[in-house]
This record gives C-alpha cells, sequence and structure tokens, in this order.
C-alpha cells in the first residue's frame, strides 16, 4: 500500500512538472491592461478609465452589453444582446470604467454583421462601426492567441 501511495505521489508530481513546463513556453500578455492599475476589478473595486481599452459597452438609453473590439472598427457582441432591427440606434462606448453613465458621445454602427446560422439568441453579433472618434489605435484591439498557440497576436 505504501508502495501505491508513493508511486501516485511521484506521477502527480510528474504531471504537475510537465504542466508547468508546457505553460512556460507560452507568452500569456493576452488580456493584461496598457495601464497597471492599483485596483483590479475584483470585488467591486474600480478600474482606471481606458485601463481595458479593447473593451466597449453597448448603450441604448442604457447599458446593455459589453463588447471587444477585434480590430480597429469592428466590434464583436454576444447576438442576445442586440436586436438587428434598431442596431443604429446603438452607442459603443469605449475607454470608461462606469457602465451606469457616461458623459461622452459614443460612436454609432455603420454596419451589422451576422452570422449566415444565427439562430434566436445562440451566436455571435459583429458591427461595423464608423471609427472612433480619438483615433484608432492598434492598442484598442484585443490580442488571440496565434493558431501555434505559442504568441499572441492581433487579428
Amino acid at each position: 500500500m505504501k508502495f501505491l501511495n508513493f508511486a501516485f505521489f511521484f506521477l502527480l508530481l510528474q504531471a504537475f512538472s510537465i504542466l508547468n513546463k508546457a505553460i512556460a513556453q507560452f507568452d500569456f500578455d493576452c488580456g493584461v491592461p496598457d495601464e497597471k492599475s492599483q485596483t483590479k476589478i475584483v470585488n467591486g473595486k474600480v478600474a482606471l478609465d481606458n485601463a481595458w481599452p479593447w473593451m466597449v459597452a453597448i448603450y441604448m438609453d442604457s447599458f446593455i452589453c459589453g463588447d471587444s473590439i477585434i480590430v480597429p472598427d469592428l466590434i464583436i457582441t454576444a447576438a442576445h444582446c442586440v436586436d438587428d432591427e434598431v442596431f443604429f440606434s446603438y452607442e459603443f462606448v469605449y475607454g470608461t470604467n462606469k457602465i451606469s453613465s457616461y458623459n461622452f458621445q459614443g460612436e454609432t454602427a455603420s454596419k451589422i454583421y451576422i452570422h449566415p446560422d444565427y439562430f434566436s439568441s445562440q451566436g455571435i453579433e459583429h458591427f461595423k462601426i464608423s471609427g472612433f472618434s480619438k483615433g484608432s489605435d492598434e492598442k484598442l484591439a484585443i490580442q488571440l492567441l496565434d493558431k501555434d498557440r505559442n504568441k499572441m497576436r492581433k487579428l
């Protein structure tokens, strides 16, 4: 019985060692904000404005959903967040950490792309936006893991 316990412990140690080596080869900067804040969005603490530059909020009179910028003029969101009949009424606001209210003009969508297999509220929506009034800096796009899974890339 002691031998089985030892063998199990040894195998567990080996598994953790292999996992650690596998994870160490990747450079995971995805989702790391440009500005390091003193607080994080944990336990209700507020992040700095513009700390998460790829995050966007959809508003239509009030906050609807959060979105991500995948290229400077293209936003992706969950399909259940929008109605393609009134997409022109949405405002896309970025650079703020306050979803309950904002004091500046958001951007509007110039086109909506719906997945051809879109069904009910199960899917994603893409919005083509007219362009950001503050400019379309490359740093705004969210980074994704490359298909080689060993480096980050921007879309």
